[in-house]
């Protein structure tokens, strides 16, 4: 009798023990949820607009000819975050892949916080530095996310887990090179109409190159002046007038 009423104790002990156990993991789900928004909005929403706002206000050129691809790559880091915070029964393979893409983002938000980090670091002076500081938070909560979108597809074994994120790391750090890689290509059949023998060469090679956003006229610069044919210059630079609105000179240095 004595031991059964000690092994309903021990028992009752026991699911007291669970239920708390329970009730703090909830409750720490809770504050951990509250903190992912807080800083989801904060420097994953808010902060990254202050930051996009001010660049445009001031029409500093900080990323030249890859500032298409930043903003492409901000974009696909803010919609991976949207959908990791406000998608609450994410499939555990999508979480995972989930969790690959906002880790490419948040190396590429770190590697684009260092290297305005010279900049900030000088504009501290003047306060508006601090703006500069936003991309270290961005990157901070992006890997944050990334973890926990990981822990989300605990329910696959390891190796599926790895698989779905590999893919979606994979994807996030592929959109780091399809602006210049559609660039290069753009380029290269353009040069190859301005190539051909007919009066609308430039023209033609121009519709190539009115179809890519955020074109650089840095390589068109320098195919024009490592020209040693007077004829092919002169189109190069028609068509230099026909994209970007001026003229090549042979008498520019390249750098």
């Amino acid at each position: 009798m004595s031991d059964t009423m000690v092994d309903s104790e021990s028992e009752a002990a026991q699911a007291r023990k669970e239920r708390r156990e329970a009730v703090l993991q909830v409750a720490g789900r809770g504050r951990t949820r509250t903190l992912t928004l807080v800083l989801t909005y904060l420097f994953g929403f808010l902060g990254p607009a202050a930051c996009f706002c001010l660049h445009w206000v001031l029409g500093a050129d900080m990323f030249g000819s890859r500032e298409v691809t930043v903003h492409v790559a901000a974009i696909a880091a803010l919609l991976s975050l949207a959908l990791h915070v406000h998608w609450r029964d994410c499939p555990p393979g999508f979480s995972a892949f989930l969790g690959g893409a906002l880790l490419s983002s948040a190396i590429q938000a770190l590697l684009v916080a260092l290297f305005l980090l010279p900049l900030t670091l000088v504009c501290m002076l003047i306060v508006v530095g601090v703006v500069g500081l936003i991309p270290f938070g961005t990157a901070w909560t992006l890997y944050r996310a990334s973890h926990e979108a990981h822990q989300a597809a605990a329910l696959l074994s390891r190796r599926t887990r790895i698989a779905f994120a590999a893919c979606g790391f994979a994807l996030s750090s592929s959109l780091l090179l399809a602006h210049p890689v559609t660039q290069f290509v753009a380029y290269e059949i353009a040069f190859e109409r301005i190539a051909e023998l007919t009066p609308d060469a430039p023209e033609r090679a121009n519709e190539v190159l009115a179809l890519i956003p955020g074109l650089a006229n840095r390589p068109l610069i320098d195919e024009a002046l490592a020209c040693e044919d007077d004829e092919r210059f002169l189109r190069l630079s028609k068509l230099c007038v026909l994209r970007f609105g001026f003229a090549i000179d042979r008498t520019w240095r390249r750098d």
